[in-house]
């Protein structure tokens, strides 16, 4: 890039030169992949110090910290930038806005990931942006190239316009439905049906039967209105009696989506007071989310039900034990059923790709290939995470030799389903004590095959 433009001939300014009305740009100011322009103040809207790069109309401003953000653009006006921000000029025969397109490339970016400098905020210097390679066709054929860029661009900018309309629209369908729902008109009336009062004797046979209420909407006829409290299952509450425990909080639903994103894991000392209820049918405690969905079942007398007297640590239920412990759901009165996992937990994985995570600057979002060619999304800390390496891998349900157990979860917003292990965490021989995957031998076995850690060969890794 270095032969085809003046980057670092930077023109730098001291702030007290920088009149108020002047545009003066930060990082802040522009969005992540896109580059665009979330906000413009002047001199007299900003408390900074020191130095800024002066910049013209038209010239390439390139972000040269955390250059996976992708902020590059042309400026649409002159002003001064943090130093940060690299302003420079394409020389003739060169389209500024081809070499904006070619800097915010995979490919270019690419290349930034791997000579850039520091772990938490990596830059690029000024001698590696000057020798990146940069394809050059034609000029005529460059302006065709960044004619074209901006058509599609304009017309996925009109698909992200829309999106907000969308969802909106997604939200009032779905509020819709459940109206007609609850009013008995998402349904045809059946009158062979039995009777909803018949229903709520069953339920509880002292329930008041109202069929119809003044205050609200009239009632299909096989209908009848109930309160909460003849209905609902009572609610318990008791203190959590292990040092740790797994607690749903408020913060962990994502009303949007309607799903659990995360569960934590805090000791009992700091068990704020909320986190005492549950709900319970004889030996059976269920929970669920807001629509009832399954999240977890306590069977309070698992080892007499199951035997377990003198088992240690993590079970793996066989076939006849879920069995059993559905015979138990059923007498209870749930209707929920288990079904056996037998699945290795620890698997051979191949990273089938690793990226940047878009909102951490050390962790990595994989592509990672299990058994039976699945592939799912873990996101890594280990800092030898690469691309096309074998691994040890996890699953969800899995407990590591800590005592720890793998759930769905996230890490900075970004889904994470399992984890790529280390030889220090999988507790082998000789491990190096230091953070880092543990990286396979492309020899070692195929991708799928169960990684039993006991094994000689497992043993042997680190000899």
């Amino acid at each position: 890039m270095g032969e085809i433009s003046n980057y670092g001939e930077c023109n730098n300014v001291s702030v007290d030169s920088i009149t108020d009305d002047d545009w003066v740009l930060e990082l802040e100011d522009l969005e992540k992949d896109t580059a665009k322009i979330i906000q413009t103040l002047s001199r007299s809207k900003r408390s900074i110090k020191g130095v800024r790069h002066r910049f013209n109309k038209g010239d390439i401003l390139y972000s040269k910290l955390r250059t996976y953000l992708n902020k590059v653009l042309v400026a649409p006006q002159s002003g001064y930038c943090t130093t940060e921000i690299m302003p420079f000029n394409s020389y003739c025969n060169v389209s500024s806005y081809y070499l904006n397109h070619v800097l915010r490339s995979a490919y270019f970016l690419d290349y930034t990931q791997q000579c850039g400098y520091g772990v938490k905020m990596p830059r690029l210097s000024t001698t590696d942006a000057c020798n990146g390679m940069i394809p050059l066709p034609p000029l005529a054929e460059q302006k065709r190239i960044v004619k074209e860029i901006e058509h599609w661009f304009s017309l996925i900018d009109v698909i992200e316009s829309g999106k907000e309309d969308l969802q909106a629209t997604i939200k009032q369908a779905k509020s819709k439905i459940l109206d007609l729902a609850i009013h008995g008109k998402l349904v045809p009336q059946d009158p062979n049906d039995e009777p909803a009062s018949e229903l709520l004797k069953r339920i509880n046979s002292k329930a008041e039967i109202t069929c119809d209420n003044g205050h609200k909407w009239k009632l299909p006829q096989s209908w009848c209105w109930a309160k909460g409290r003849q209905i609902f299952l009572p609610m318990k509450s008791t203190k959590p009696h292990n040092d740790e425990f797994l607690y749903i909080d408020i913060d962990s639903i994502d009303n949007k989506r309607q799903i659990i994103n995360k569960i934590k894991s805090i000791k009992t000392a700091n068990a704020p007071s909320r986190a005492s209820r549950y709900t319970q049918k004889g030996d059976v405690v269920r929970l669920a989310d807001k629509d009832n969905n399954l999240l977890g079942l306590n069977f309070l007398n698992a080892s007499q039900i199951l035997d377990l007297s003198d088992v240690n640590g993590q079970v793996i239920l066989t076939e006849e034990q879920v069995a059993k412990l559905n015979d138990v759901l059923a007498t209870a009165g749930f209707e929920d059923v288990l079904v056996a996992d037998t699945t290795p937990k620890f698997v051979v994985g191949y990273v089938e790709s690793a990226e940047p995570h878009p909102d951490s600057d050390h962790l990595q979002v994989t592509t990672t290939v299990v058994d039976n060619d699945e592939r799912v999304q873990i996101v890594s800390g280990s800092p030898n995470m690469r691309q096309g390496i074998k691994v040890v891998v996890a699953k969800v349900g899995a407990m590591m030799p800590s005592g720890l157990i793998i759930w769905p979860g996230a890490l900075r917003g970004v889904a994470s389903n399992g984890m790529i292990t280390s030889g220090r965490e999988l507790r082998l021989p000789n491990a190096p004590q230091v953070p880092g995957a543990l990286i396979l031998p492309d020899d070692f076995a195929e991708v799928g095959t169960p990684f039993d850690a006991s094994s000689a060969e497992a043993q042997a890794l680190f000899q």
